[in-house]
């Protein structure tokens, strides 16, 4: 019995020693900033969302696209804007999110992009409600 029980401790202990900490998955860094202030003018390549989340400091959102030929020729940006809104508590942000797609592959792109919020934190609030064009609901960011 007593040997059973040591032999449990030592494989036990084998496994959590075996664990090295590059195994574990990397936490991705917000890879762009918001653009702020703007009008929405930028006319959008054709994506869908997947998923949309905002995660601390970091909009994210899964999309698909066609492309699969050359990833340079792709650039997604966020933009933002209060205008046309109504006067909210907290107060309500609108976003658009654009491709920029000079890829001529047609193939079905799955992809993750981000954008680093921290600069709406002057905004006076501690949070605010999001409205993104194209996305049903709407999202919280707290700061």
């Amino acid at each position: 019995m007593k040997l059973t029980w040591i032999c449990m401790i030592v494989m036990g202990m084998m496994f959590f020693i075996s664990c090295d900490k590059t195994d574990l998955p990397l936490t991705e860094e917000c890879s762009e900033e918001i653009i702020i202030d703007t009008d929405y003018a930028a006319v959008s390549d054709d994506f869908t969302f997947v998923d949309v989340s905002i995660d601390g400091n970091c909009f994210k959102a899964t999309v698909r696209y066609g492309g699969g030929c050359n990833e340079e020729e792709v650039a997604f940006s966020l933009l933002a804007s209060t205008g046309a809104f109504p006067v909210t508590l907290p107060p309500m942000l609108g976003m658009k999110l654009v491709l920029e797609d000079n890829d001529s592959c047609e193939a079905l792109v799955t992809r993750e992009v981000s954008f680093d919020l921290s600069p709406l934190e002057d905004a006076g609030f501690n949070n605010l409600n999001v409205s993104l064009e194209n996305w049903n609901d709407v999202l919280q960011y707290q700061f």
